[in-house]
């Protein structure tokens, strides 16, 4: 941190049961002093993970196990598009868009200066095995 250099987090095993978004997020903070804004946000966890939203893009990023890349991208006009319901069921629907909007009052603002000043590191959640929201 002594030179300020940007750092992008990406959160792994998303595919796998572990600590939920925020506790991830908290723990790196302290543990890295670095300050984080969430760009995606996971839709579940473990053998449930139905994959990320991207905050940054508003896109839906859908999860299929095993597979290389991912799948399918799904063009969302906010959280409050009825796609998503559609995409991932309501209730993990309304579970995201708590979490999100929450996470949004929270965390600062991704702005891009801030991110190359060093100040700010955005966080990007997936699978790295499955190569899901690598690519982000």
């Amino acid at each position: 941190r002594m030179r300020n250099i940007p750092i992008i987090v990406f959160i792994n095993k998303l595919d796998r049961h572990g600590k939920d978004g925020f506790e991830l997020l908290d723990e790196i903070e302290q543990k890295l002093h670095i300050n984080v804004t969430p760009l995606s946000w996971p839709i579940n966890m473990g053998p449930e993970f139905k994959g990320v939203y991207s905050v940054f893009e508003k896109k839906l990023n859908l999860f299929s196990p095993n597979q290389q890349y991912v799948e399918e991208y799904v063009e969302v006009d906010g959280l409050e598009d009825e796609k998503l319901d559609e995409m991932v069921g309501s209730e993990d629907a309304d579970t995201l868009r708590e979490e999100v909007e929450m996470a949004m009052g929270v965390y600062p603002e991704f702005q891009k200066q801030d991110y190359l000043d060093g100040q700010i590191s955005p966080v990007f959640f997936g699978s790295a095995l499955n190569n899901f929201g690598v690519m982000e």
